[in-house]
């Protein structure tokens, strides 16, 4: 028994989920706040300068308001879940927020000085697309800091799901890293810098790494991959996989692997 590719979701049912995660999705957004913070840093050590700065696929605005802390400037946010730019708004921290598509971009052309998205980019359907609209709103030397969830994640989930079906489970939902620099490469971008790290998480169950899914809106995964197994005993035979196969004391892990990078427009 096998499974076939998962197709991308439509972008309504993607804001729509998201827009719901609004008020949990911080609570269970760790890979998210590690990756922002290891992202921060490096812009730190790279000497950038308070400007014009845009925040892609914002969210919650968590990551937007520390970027507004520690580099300083007119910092822009925008997410294209109406729920998340509201929960965004209410947080206030001075941010000039919008929603929209990171494919179609509602700013000038060579307005900011830096373009920022951590684990944003992933969700779209057109990459190379979305990254011409980084190009685009960039100054020509400004610089485009992001960071990628990349093929290789929950490589713990998919085991899991190929001993319970007894075949090859395929969910290609994430681009792998070598699309992600032809993507930047194609849109105009200069790579500066690149690298592919790993984020560990822990959690007290397979169950509780799905419900945190449900959590952050990635409902792609929660639904699509899982529950979209279509019979509820191959579900329980997946955690028990999961739970024979990759616990760490009383707790099971999932990996996470993540591109990160700057480019230059």
């Amino acid at each position: 028994m096998s499974m076939t590719s998962l197709k991308v979701l439509p972008k309504e049912k993607i804001r729509a989920a998201f827009s719901r995660a609004a008020s949990t999705y911080d609570s269970a957004s760790g890979v998210q706040t590690q990756s922002a913070e290891r992202l921060i840093r490096r812009m730190i050590a790279d000497g950038c300068a308070a400007g014009n700065s845009l925040d892609v696929g914002m969210g919650t605005g968590a990551a937007t308001r520390r970027l507004a802390r520690r580099i300083g400037g007119r910092v822009y946010g925008c997410d294209m879940a109406w729920g998340m730019v509201s929960f965004a708004k209410r947080n206030g921290g001075g941010l000039l927020i919008s929603q929209a598509d990171m494919e179609k971009l509602p700013y000038r052309d060579n307005i900011f000085d830096i373009v920022f998205s951590n684990i944003a980019y992933q969700w779209s359907a057109d990459l190379r697309g979305a990254l011409a609209e980084v190009q685009r709103v960039l100054k020509p030397a400004g610089r485009f800091y992001f960071s990628i969830l990349a093929r290789g994640s929950l490589r713990e989930l998919a085991s899991a799901l190929k001993a319970a079906v007894q075949g090859d489970p395929r969910y290609d939902l994430l681009p792998a890293r070598e699309t992600i620099v032809s993507a930047l490469a194609g849109a105009g971008l200069t790579i500066r810098w690149d690298e592919e790290f790993v984020i560990t998480r822990y959690y007290d169950s397979p169950l509780e790494l799905i419900k945190t899914f449900k959590k952050m809106g990635a409902a792609k995964i929660s639904e699509d991959v899982v529950f979209g197994m279509g019979k509820r005993r191959l579900f329980f035979d997946m955690v028990e996989a999961y739970k024979k196969n990759f616990t760490r004391g009383r707790k099971v892990f999932a990996t996470y692997n993540v591109v990160m990078g700057c480019a230059q427009g």
